[in-house]
């Protein structure tokens, strides 16, 4: 009977260990994706996240993936996308929008932008602003 108590014990212990790791990894990705948002313009490579919040390249890819559906990459990506639909609506020239959603270069955006929307930015833009196209 000893034995079946200090198994029962043994098991809910771990158990209890398990839910904490769980809620504290929870907390910490999102941290991660609270400073993704806020610093879409600012590199945000596995390498730079990974020294911010002291985890390893492959636990943090992991654990964002289990957490949120989706590769830190893919994350980023969509947000950048987001946030620069956002920013052509208001009237930013292609230009400037590209840079402050941190887009490498101007082709890489053009492309990434075609890809998602199915038009370039400068067509976005003017559609947008005859209001023929709502996307």
């Amino acid at each position: 009977m000893e034995f079946i108590i200090y198994i029962n014990k043994a098991f809910l212990e771990s158990f209890g260990n398990k839910v904490e790791e769980d809620v504290e990894y929870n907390e910490k990705i999102n941290n991660i994706i609270h400073y993704i948002n806020n610093n879409l313009a600012s590199d945000l490579s596995l390498d730079t996240l990974s020294q911010k919040f002291y985890l390893s390249k492959y636990h943090l890819l992991r654990q964002f993936k289990k957490y949120t559906g989706y590769t830190i990459h893919n994350y980023v990506h969509q947000k950048r996308l987001i946030m620069s639909k956002s920013l052509l609506k208001k009237g930013l020239s292609v230009t400037e929008v590209y840079s402050r959603c941190g887009f490498g270069d101007y082709s890489n955006f053009i492309r990434a932008f075609k890809k998602e929307y199915g038009l370039p930015p400068k067509t976005y833009i003017t559609a947008n602003h005859s209001n023929k196209v709502q996307l």
